[in-house]
Formats: structure tokens, sequence, C-alpha cells
């Protein structure tokens, strides 16, 4: 949310094509996994950037002032060239300039501190919001955020500042998370990311938890489909040819 202050067949029985064909399906498995990375338990980062950053007065849980928007943390050390989309968990700690977050699942215990404990389905909603939020309105990052502090705080999050457009935006955000919504998602899971003094953060995972980093893009996945879909082809040419010898 703040800066610092001026601080997701049948095998045929026997012989070369059964053999083949298990081969085959090996290197095709590596297309449907490759694109999950192990999981990872923790993300270094030493800057961050926020989309389209709108301003908010927050009056309670506590009181504070900065921006809220969707966060873009850009990695270092270990994780040097990457970045992770992160969303803001809690609005009584500043974000700092750099740091190492520990990443596991968020739980109805909430994010930790002084944040509220957290039921399954509002897990899910603010799951659904981090997935589904953005869109290419100007307002839409600081609304989605907006949107998951009201889930989160419920009727003790108050606030001042937020302009009527970003207000209208997250309530229809809202209700489009709800059962019954457009982005319902009773399988949309959260990763926390905290660091002890850091805000407590976090991103969404459609269909698995655990705390996983986003998983690789897929078209880092391609050249093992590819190679899949050679091998099935050179098998059904050397068949074919060994069909005509035959004859």
């Amino acid at each position: 949310m703040r800066s610092e202050p001026s601080k997701r067949f049948t095998l045929h029985s026997g012989g070369r094509w059964c053999r083949s064909w298990v081969i085959a399906l090996f290197v095709l498995a590596g297309c449907s996994f490759g694109a999950r990375v192990a999981s990872a338990t923790t993300f270094q980062y030493d800057s961050y950037n926020i989309i389209n950053a709108q301003t908010i007065n927050v009056l309670s849980p506590t009181v504070a002032y900065g921006e809220m928007g969707q966060l873009i943390l850009n990695g270092a050390g270990p994780n040097s060239g990457q970045t992770l989309p992160a969303w803001c968990l809690d609005v009584s700690t500043y974000l700092t300039t750099s740091g190492t977050y520990t990443v596991g699942p968020l739980t109805t215990a909430g994010s930790g501190g002084s944040n509220p404990a957290l039921t399954a389905g509002q897990i899910d909603e603010i799951g659904s919001l981090m997935l589904n939020g953005l869109s290419s309105d100007t307002n839409s990052s600081a609304a989605t955020q907006f949107a998951i502090w009201m889930l989160e705080y419920g009727s003790k999050f108050s606030y001042s500042g937020v302009s009527s457009a970003v207000t209208a935006l997250a309530l229809t955000y809202e209700n489009n998370v709800m059962p019954g919504g457009k982005w319902y998602c009773p399988n949309c899971t959260v990763a926390l990311l905290s660091s002890q003094g850091d805000q407590n953060l976090g991103y969404a995972l459609p269909t698995e938890g655990g705390g996983d980093i986003p998983a690789v893009p897929l078209p880092a996945t391609l050249p093992l489909f590819a190679t899949g879909l050679g091998v099935l082809g050179a098998l059904g040419w050397r068949r074919k040819r060994k069909a005509q010898a035959a004859a």
C-alpha cells in the first residue's frame, strides 16, 4: 500500500511401439508440468513500483496515509532479474524499499500482527480480486487494492480521500467475487509474503496453495511440447516406411 515515509490412449502390449509411446508420453508430460516451479520459501527485492497508484487516508483500524495499487517487487540477490506482482494485506505497516519475504499460504489466521483473522470465503474472494481485478481502467489498480482491504477488514475499515470513481469500481469488484458473481472463485487461494517490520503482501494462486512463486510462463514449455510432437511424428513416419517395405 504505502511507501516508506521520507522513509500462479491405450498402450499396445510389448514391442518397440509400446516403449516409444511411453517415452513420448513422458516428454509430453514435461509440457504439462514444466510450467510449475519448485516451491520457493523466500523472495528478495531491492525496489518496487506501484501501478497507477492513488492516495488514501486510512482512519481505522489505524491512522495512516499513503498510496494504494498493485505492487511490482523487483528481485535482488537469488531473485535478481525476476519481478513479483503483489498486493498489500495490511494497512498498519509501511513498505520498505528493500527486504526479503518469507513465502507461505495465507490461512484463516490472517496476515499476521494486528490484522484480522479471515474466513476461507474471505481468502477465496481476496484471491479472486487479485486474479481478476485489474483492467485497462486507470482506476482499476487502486480499486482492486481498495476492495481487498474492504473484504479483509469489513466494518473496521474506515477511510477518506478516495475518489468516487475508485470507490464505485471497488464496490463493483466486491460484487463480482461474491457467490454468484462473475468472478466467484471458491478455489482461489492466496500466498502470503511476510517479513518482520515490512508490509505483509499477497498474490493469488488460482487452483493451488502452498506459497509457490508464480509459475514460469507457458511459452517456456513450448520447446518441450514441440519435442513431444516431433517424437510422435518421427514414430509415425518410421512405422509407415516399415509397412511399405513389408508390402
